[in-house]
């Protein structure tokens, strides 16, 4: 974490999504999404058809997470 973090830094890393894929090998199984919404900062959970508000919680505890998806932000822009 030292190697893409500083203390000092005034940028940071904001996770805004992760695709989780649910099989046993990349050619079949399903793909589900979770989506940061940048409108009202509620988390979204994408399953085929369906969209599903979700916590953070649930983010987290995202089973085999295949690809992560991050905004580089400035922390003056926060303030």
């Amino acid at each position: 974490m030292e190697y893409i973090f500083s203390n000092d830094s005034p940028y940071y890393y904001e996770l805004t999504g992760v695709i989780c894929h649910y099989e046993s090998n990349n050619e079949v199984g399903n793909f589900i999404a979770y989506c940061k919404n940048s409108n009202n900062c509620e988390w979204y959970k994408f399953n085929d058809q369906f969209v599903n508000k979700c916590n953070f919680y649930e983010v987290q505890n995202a089973n085999l997470p295949y690809v992560l998806f991050y905004n580089y932000v400035q922390v003056e822009a926060l303030v």
